[in-house]
């Protein structure tokens, strides 16, 4: 027990050090792979639902927010597709909704002799959704409809499919490597039911996403 409390006290002042000697405000770039799901239920019963692959893009932010601790604060804006696709007697169903999304997590930097820091994070984000489309192919037919807002096809009106809202955790992992370039792993869990309709009658519909996205800290 005392050799591990050692340890413990050791990393604690190594980090403590590094902390001192790391810029206190960090921006980056970010872009990589989403690997898109919704957990879709229909009277409490799920409805089996395919990952489709999309993108993330966008800009972070890191503030360190402890004096004599590697802790930091991260945010962000991101550009992120999310979704799913289904088929079902021959018809493939697609939803591609894009969202806008605000990350805030509390990370903590492990590094390793200037060369190598380990970043875990967890915290939560908001998404808005700016556009998609819920597509319908198969069978000889081929029908799309606006997720977010009304459509109007041959005089009829089909209402939206989908909440422009989205909430959940977000939790993962990054590396930065000669503190400039940058990998990340993580998992968004939405939380919100995203379906517009009456649950009763449609269900529900939440956002979930692993992303690995590269970069570089300025």
């Amino acid at each position: 027990m005392k050799k591990v409390l050692l340890v413990l006290a050791g990393v604690a002042l190594i980090a403590g050090t590094v902390s001192a000697q790391e810029k206190k405000t960090t921006w980056g770039i970010r872009a990589g792979l989403n690997v898109a799901n919704m957990q879709l239920k229909v009277d409490n019963v799920k409805i089996k639902a395919d990952s489709r692959a999309s993108f993330n893009a966008g800009v972070s932010l890191q503030q360190a927010i402890a004096p004599k601790a590697p802790v930091f604060l991260e945010t962000g804006l991101f550009l992120s597709g999310n979704g799913t696709k289904m088929e079902t007697s021959g018809v493939t169903a697609k939803m591609t909704p894009l969202y806008l999304k605000l990350p805030v997590a509390f990370s903590y930097h492990f590094n390793i002799k200037d060369i190598v820091s380990i970043q875990p994070y967890v915290g939560i984000y908001y998404g808005l959704g700016l556009g998609g489309k819920e597509k319908y192919e198969g069978n000889g037919f081929s029908e799309e409809y606006n997720l977010f807002k009304d459509t109007e096809i041959d005089g009829d009106n089909y209402p939206k499919s989908m909440k422009r809202s989205d909430f959940g955790l977000r939790f993962g992992a990054g590396f930065a490597f000669k503190s400039h370039y940058y990998i990340g792993l993580g998992y968004d869990l939405g939380l919100t039911n995203t379906s517009a309709g009456d649950d009763a009658e449609f269900g529900t519909a939440k956002n979930k996403a692993f992303y690995i996205s590269i970069g570089y800290n300025f």
